[in-house]
Parts: C-alpha cells; structure tokens; sequence
C-alpha cells in the first residue's frame, strides 16, 4: 500500500481479524487512496459480516461473493440462514435490516449443538 503496488486490498471479514481487523485494513487502504473491497467464499453469515462491514466502514466498490450454481448457490451458502440471500434485479445483494446482522438467533437449534 505506501508502496502503489497494491490497488484493491481484498480479505473476508471471517477470516481477516473480524471487523476489527477488517476496520484496521479498510482505514489503510482509504490512507493511501486504494479500495477495500472484501470477499468471501464462506457461507451466509460470513456474506453478512462482509457485506455490513463493506456498508460501514469504507467508500467500498463491491463486494466479491461467488455464484456458481448448482455448485455454489445462494441456497447453498446460506443454509445457515432463516432464507437465503438472492440478488436483486439490478445484480445487487441487499443485507437483512434486522437488529445485528440482520438475522435471528435459533437459539431453540444452538441449545442442542453448543460445543462446551
């Protein structure tokens, strides 16, 4: 980055410190006028935390989500979610506007899977 050889910074929220970590990243790359732009090939929890750090912390482009179906698809990705996450007519993922990431806790399933 103070170098000019790195003009898209590109990490998943989920695996790159959390949004603290992300926050850190995102406040560089807008330093040195480059874009943060995160990614993630995880699953639907890890597309929320991508997509509301890409909304709240930085002037973010886009946000790189594969689809690939019937391989990688949004019913796919999302099994962790109440519904999956469709894009839009215009091509755009809009996140949940729920408390949080938008989403409920099935605490009635996380009862019987706790670990610990």
């Amino acid at each position: 980055l103070v170098h000019g050889g790195v003009d898209v910074l590109q990490c998943d929220v989920a695996l790159s410190g959390g949004i603290t970590g992300a926050r850190r990243l995102a406040g560089l790359t807008d330093l040195h006028n480059r874009w943060w732009s995160p990614h993630t090939w995880t699953n639907g929890i890890g597309l929320l935390f991508n997509l509301h750090a890409a909304l709240a912390l930085s002037a973010c482009p886009y946000v790189e989500v594969p689809f690939d179906p019937p391989g990688w698809s949004p019913d796919r990705r999302d099994w962790l979610l109440p519904a999956p996450l469709f894009p839009g007519e215009d091509g755009l993922i809009r996140p949940p506007d729920g408390p949080g990431l938008g989403i409920p806790t099935d605490l009635a399933w996380l009862e019987p899977n706790r670990l610990g």
